[in-house]
């Protein structure tokens, strides 16, 4: 009875989930949703409390997301008469509120933009990436100091970045505007040492405006919207990469109001290996498992002896 009952305490401690839920979010400018992967529909969770650009333009958004282990990320944009400073936020997950702000500073940039496109987490090596128009910097999400990685592609500008965790690999989304003002996007992937593109693939919708990876399943997400030949706003929605990460399939409409696509993805809320406590318990429940084993052995022998 002793035995059965150290045992279910050992497998009790032992089964703590080292993985928790993935959950895929997206940001526009003023709020915060969750997104289904199956089907692309957005969820409301919360503003992010910045209160948006006013009819002059001025004010405070939210870019891009990007997450840790632990924090989800925004990168934050604010417009005055001066120009555009940045910012890295955190950002309440429950709420989507504004939790904390680290201003951007180092960035090489020399005109009115001071701000970046956007963000991507590498969770291997606890790096946060983030780029201006055309420089890639690694950013401290703390102090907001940014490190000059090196030089984008000097066409267009990059509207999004995500990190694919199997692989570590840094991936991009480039806008290109032609003379005609017509937009094409290509899925980029870069040398995190140095900014350099390693390839190049042309992506068919339009909006291409973030790319995030599930660490679960390894797959890509890509923000879109889809326009009538005029060239008049028609619906946003989801796309996922297939595994050679070549080619796009549409998931769905997000299908929230008011809402002209997201310009951020970040999936969060995963814990890739337990955590600390989990370690711990799991090591305690290990040795009550081999606690019960000796305490069988040793009557074994006991009952064996007396015999």
């Amino acid at each position: 009875m002793m035995k059965r009952t150290i045992l279910a305490a050992a497998l009790a401690l032992t089964a703590t989930p080292a993985l928790a839920g993935s959950v895929l979010y997206g940001s526009d400018n003023d709020n915060i949703y969750t997104v289904d992967t199956a089907t692309g529909v957005a969820t409301l969770v919360g503003s992010n409390g910045l209160g948006g650009f006013d009819a002059d333009g001025y004010g405070s958004i939210i870019r891009d997301l990007t997450s840790s282990s632990t924090k989800l990320y925004g990168a934050k944009w604010t417009a005055t008469a001066n120009g555009i400073t940045g910012a890295v936020v955190t950002l309440n997950a429950a709420t989507g509120a504004v939790t904390a702000t680290a201003n951007l500073s180092g960035l090489l940039e020399t005109g009115a933009n001071k701000g970046v496109y956007s963000l991507a987490y590498d969770t291997s090596t606890n790096t946060l990436f983030g780029n201006t128009a055309q420089r890639l910097y690694t950013i401290d999400p703390v102090t907001g100091v940014a490190t000059f990685i090196g030089a984008l592609p000097t066409t267009g500008r990059l509207l999004g970045l995500g990190i694919d965790g199997s692989t570590g690999s840094l991936y991009a989304i480039n806008n290109v505007v032609d003379a005609l003002g017509n937009s094409t996007f290509d899925f980029l992937s870069l040398n995190k040492a140095n900014g350099a593109t390693l390839t190049s693939v042309a992506l068919t919708n339009a909006c291409a405006c973030d790319v995030a990876f599930d660490p679960l399943t390894n797959k890509g997400y890509i923000t879109s919207t889809f326009s009538d030949p005029s060239g008049a706003f028609l619906y946003a929605g989801l796309d996922v990469l297939n595994n050679s990460l070549n080619a796009t399939s549409f998931v769905g409409q997000h299908g929230a109001a008011g809402q002209f696509g997201l310009n951020g993805l970040a999936f969060f809320g995963v814990s890739a290996v337990p955590e600390p406590q989990s370690w711990a318990l799991m090591i305690t429940g290990f040795g009550l498992i081999g606690f019960a084993q000796r305490r069988a052995r040793k009557a074994h022998f006991g009952v064996a002896r007396a015999a």
